[in-house]
């Protein structure tokens, strides 16, 4: 496994099965979660800039969805961490370079009405993610 898939694969299994992340996962249907685990299993190479593609969105949660912003600052940390752990340690200058970039693509994402993404209190079984489902405008 490389060390982009490897990353992205600890990241989905954190937010997925850590309380403190779950709710912007929520009701994800089957095929839905297919598509943001590859999102997510990319990310490294458009971050790093391997190959031709560059990082366009916030693929730290489901494309539909939409988060706070302190729970997209959250989502980064979470990122960085896991991507510590498969490559040589960042140092402060890159990971500084990298929060910023995911910072930036976040701000498509974040809504100050989004639910938060701690489910510690409530569990997935009773959220309804209606405020989390990112809504395109209408012409």
């Amino acid at each position: 496994m490389d060390a982009s898939a490897a990353v992205g694969e600890d990241y989905v299994y954190a937010v997925t099965n850590d309380c403190r992340y779950q709710g912007g996962f929520c009701d994800l249907a089957a095929l839905d979660a297919i598509a943001f685990l590859n999102e997510v299993a990319n990310l490294a190479y458009k971050l790093w800039r391997c190959g031709a593609a560059r990082a366009q969105r916030f693929d730290l949660i489901p494309s539909e969805r939409t988060v706070r912003q302190q729970d997209a600052q959250k989502l980064i940390e979470l990122y960085l961490d896991q991507m510590e752990n498969w490559t040589l340690p960042l140092n402060d200058q890159q990971r500084e370079t990298l929060r910023i970039e995911l910072s930036l693509l976040a701000q498509s994402s974040v809504s100050a009405d989004a639910a938060s993404i701690d489910r510690c209190d409530m569990p997935c079984s009773e959220f309804v993610p209606a405020k989390s489902i990112r809504r395109e405008p209408t012409p």
